[in-house]
């Protein structure tokens, strides 16, 4: 209160003149006040008292414009709370609508119309492109004061708001330059990394064919010399049969791979007992296992039926069991369990192998990505790619998990079951 009965001393309305801003003529009258705080107390001027709470309100009014359009958020919410502010600024706030517009970008107050009752600023942005635009407050009729419907301090305002609109969407065009260049940043580094994938993976097809024909090569060249002894050309044979087989599995799995690319691969459905699925998969694996001396135990229990195609969750199934065995080192052990979870079935490998590094794995099912570890190194890294792909198709999921390099890891496969139908008995 003293500083009101200070701006109501006499020797006040200088300040005006001197200082026409609202922010200048507060400063000044405060340090007025200062200087004038021991004189004797003049009477009152209303005037003088409707100046302040005036310059009062236009300052409470910047202060919260400002502070809301320099918070985070979506423009269109941000702008909608300026539509809501803007009437407290008239004289009639209960009259009086607001609109902005900039552009294709319109945010009005419900029910605004444009009257002969209003007042329009415009603004322009300049940054990335120039556009235009105005904001613009409105009375639904007419002011009961006059055909003056808005106070000069009024329009002022506005044009200040103005400026503060201007700046703002400055402001987030400049945030959104930085992010598409971010994106785009982005968007290049994924590229280049893509490249060098494909390169790799080129050159690890080049290295698979190259060595698995090396190794027939040498055997056929053996061969030819003559029957020799039959223990060697018994293992001739069988080196020879084993590289056949790796490489119609390579093929088989780059015509996987196209066909997932291309969207042509499709499921034959049909009803299937998902626990001898797996058990079949399991006792295909053993003679592999056992070639490492490693302990493949198994735990299924009966989970049911699910619909679906018998090759592709074979191969799932081979393609999870085979990645164990392969990583897993000698004398180690892999766990498989099946057991129903609700409405899914889920198939889980845990094995004794290297683990997989934190980095790689959010990415060991993609396409073309394997570890750097000694032990994740070999083969062409798309039997995991197939199987999740494949999982995806069944409307399952699969997912990996490792504590890190030496505590091996644990693949779980989810797929939903089903309920065969009942047939009708003969009549």
């Amino acid at each position: 209160m003293a500083l009101s009965v200070a701006l109501n001393s006499p020797g006040l309305e200088p300040i005006f003149a001197l200082a026409p801003g609202w922010i200048g003529y507060l400063a000044v009258a405060a340090e007025q006040h200062m200087s004038l705080q021991h004189q004797p107390i003049p009477p009152p001027s209303t005037e003088l008292e409707r100046k302040l709470r005036e310059r009062i309100k236009e300052l409470n009014f910047l202060h919260h414009t400002a502070r809301l359009l320099n918070m985070r958020g979506e423009p269109h919410d941000i702008l909608a709370a300026l539509i809501e502010l803007l009437p407290t600024a008239c004289q009639a706030p209960e009259l009086a609508t607001a609109r902005i517009e900039l552009g294709d970008l319109v945010i009005e107050a419900e029910g605004h119309r444009t009257t002969p009752w209003c007042m329009r600023v415009q603004f322009q942005v300049t940054l990335e492109r120039p556009r235009r635009g105005f904001v613009e407050v409105c009375y639904a009729s007419a002011p009961e004061w006059g055909p003056e419907s808005f106070l000069p301090e009024e329009h002022a305002l506005l044009e200040s708001c103005a400026e503060l609109l201007e700046s703002y969407f400055d402001r987030t065009s400049a945030a959104q330059i930085s992010s598409r260049l971010a994106e785009a940043e982005a968007a290049a580094l994924a590229a280049r990394a893509a490249d060098r994938a494909k390169d790799a993976f080129l050159g690890n097809v080049a290295h698979e064919l190259r060595s698995s024909l090396h190794v027939m090569r040498g055997w056929i060249q053996i061969l030819r010399q003559g029957p020799g002894d039959p223990t060697v050309l018994a293992r001739g044979l069988s080196i020879l049969e084993r590289n056949v087989l790796l490489q119609a599995k390579l093929i088989e799995d780059l015509l996987d791979l196209s066909r997932i690319t291309s969207g042509k691969l499709e499921l034959e459905l049909r009803w299937l007992d998902l626990t001898d699925l797996v058990g079949y998969a399991v006792d295909a694996a053993r003679p592999s296992a056992a070639a490492k001396s490693i302990e493949l135990e198994s735990e299924l229990e009966p989970v049911g039926d699910v619909q679906g195609d018998q090759q592709r969750l074979q191969q799932v199934v081979y393609n999870v069991l085979g990645n164990a065995v392969k990583f897993t080192p000698a004398g180690g052990r892999i766990e498989v369990q099946l057991r129903k979870l609700g409405s899914h079935a889920e198939l889980s490998v845990k094995d004794s192998g290297p683990g997989i590094e934190p980095e790689l794995l959010p990415h060991v099912f993609d396409r073309l990505r394997q570890g750097s570890s000694p032990g994740r190194r070999g083969g062409l890294g798309l039997g995991l790619a197939i199987a999740r792909h494949l999982v995806e198709l069944h409307h399952g999921s699969i997912t990996a998990a490792s504590e890190g390099q030496g505590t091996g890891a644990t693949f779980r496969v989810l797929i939903p079951l089903s309920k065969r139908p009942e047939l009708d008995e003969p009549s």
